[in-house]
């Protein structure tokens, strides 16, 4: 195991339970807009919403278009009557003021902080992001955050990751290793910030042989803590 100094964490699906929230967030406002719901339809969201975060992450469009669209997309193709923008910003907010931790999160994090330092770095909306992070207390246990939206680069550009280096003190890629659990955004940015990588496995499954390059893989952020730990 290399020598780590600064650990580089992703939010949703990292450290916190991004497929909960998103499943309690969709049920909450459906039935604030009076709408019935079930399985199909929200599967289709995602399905809708996974496409629009894959073209923003290629470059092909920008990140507004991804929350202008996905619920508008969704109801005119479904032929449901709302308003797809009123529905984005209630989804928001309860997004925002929700969260599901990862097991053990805010115990590793403590346990992590005593070694390494701490950064978020995450593609997420910045004003949902940044209320999250200070309501579930992960802000405090880092000593920075970089979000994607406030940079105007994202990852896995390589733009946002020189941006991160250019502002934490002391940077050493050789030092530094990002944790996440995309391979598009997290993993991929680590390969052209040229810094180790660490997948956390959705689901406990290993990705797909693909030429990104993967330095470690844990399934939980207890395996995380005892591999830096070793």
């Amino acid at each position: 195991m290399k020598t780590y100094e600064i650990l580089l964490l992703d939010v949703d699906g990292t450290l916190l339970d991004f497929e909960k929230t998103e499943r309690y967030a969709l049920a909450h406002t459906f039935r604030k807009f009076s709408l019935n719901s079930d399985e199909p339809l929200e599967e289709r969201y995602r399905e809708i919403n996974q496409g629009l975060w894959k073209a923003y992450e290629r470059g092909e469009i920008e990140k507004n278009v991804i929350f202008s669209s996905r619920f508008v997309n969704l109801f005119r193709e479904c032929g449901i009557p709302a308003d797809g923008i009123a529905f984005e910003r209630e989804y928001q907010r309860c997004l925002a003021h929700t969260w599901f931790y990862m097991d053990n999160c805010m115990d590793v994090l403590e346990r992590l902080r005593k070694k390494y330092r701490l950064y978020i770095v995450t593609n997420g909306v910045a004003s949902t992001q940044r209320t999250k992070l200070a309501l579930t207390g992960i802000d405090r246990m880092m000593e920075g955050i970089f979000i994607s939206e406030e940079i105007g680069s994202w990852k896995p550009q390589k733009a946002f990751f020189d941006y991160c280096a250019a502002h934490i003190g002391g940077y050493d890629r050789e030092c530094v290793l990002i944790i996440g659990d995309s391979l598009t955004s997290d993993m991929l940015g680590g390969n052209y910030a040229g810094i180790d990588t660490c997948y956390f496995r959705q689901k406990g499954v290993s990705p797909e042989p693909c030429d990104i390059q993967i330095t470690y893989e844990v399934n939980s952020l207890l395996e995380l803590a005892e591999l830096l730990e070793a």
